[in-house]
């Protein structure tokens, strides 16, 4: 596989297909004795525990679904995991985007001694963020009840009849109308997770 192609699919804890082999990635990015290589396994039949990139056929997921991975670091948000080209793990506790700033380190962590460092971007991979999802509701509730989103929009849950397949309702701030869907892959761009339970106010 191309170097670009790798860095983009891999994460740690992912595998990695060597061989018809699925090796657990332990290290992204790393160049040895000249020779392109960007996964580290570990693997016992490879003296430096790193693969050639031509020798690998496939990147693989880990085994987690729920959690979203964040290659552009300016989507990084607080609360997110940074993931090190190194393998190591770091809570991200504050923000500070190149383009808001003249230094080289975007993310400010929280490093094993429970002090804050501001972490190079050289040395990011990805970040994690688990995957939020819509609330659970049981099939035989009709609604109406009340949310609200991350960033204050409202979306109610109103069954018209009892298979209905569009019971979310939110309302379009960019447009006079509102937008009806049935959670499952055509949410709006603009609801942003999770739903809060709310109480919406009559209007005045």
């Amino acid at each position: 596989m191309r170097r670009e192609e790798i860095m983009d699919q891999a994460r740690i804890s992912g595998y990695a297909v060597f061989e018809g082999k699925r090796l657990p990635i332990g290290m992204i990015d790393g160049t040895m004795d000249g020779v392109d290589k960007t996964i580290y396994t570990g693997v016992a039949n490879h003296s430096d525990g790193w693969l050639d990139n031509e020798d690998i056929t496939a990147i693989l997921p880990p085994d987690d679904p729920d959690v979203e991975r964040i290659t552009d670091i300016e989507k990084v948000r607080v609360g997110d995991t940074e993931v090190t080209k190194d393998g190591n793990r770091y809570e991200v506790v504050e923000v500070d985007l190149p383009s808001k700033s003249a230094r080289d380190a975007s993310l400010c962590v929280m490093a094993s001694d429970r002090l804050p460092y501001w972490m190079y971007d050289v040395a990011f991979a990805y970040a994690e963020r688990p995957k939020l999802h819509l609330p659970e509701i049981r099939d035989y509730v009709m609604g109406p009840l009340f949310f609200k989103d991350a960033e204050g929009h409202e979306v109610v849950y109103w069954k018209s009849v009892e298979d209905d397949i569009n019971p979310y309702m939110s309302s379009n701030p960019q447009a006079e109308y509102v937008d009806i869907w049935n959670g499952h892959g055509d949410m709006p761009d603009y609801i942003t997770l999770p739903l809060t339970p709310c109480h919406l106010e009559a209007d005045k």
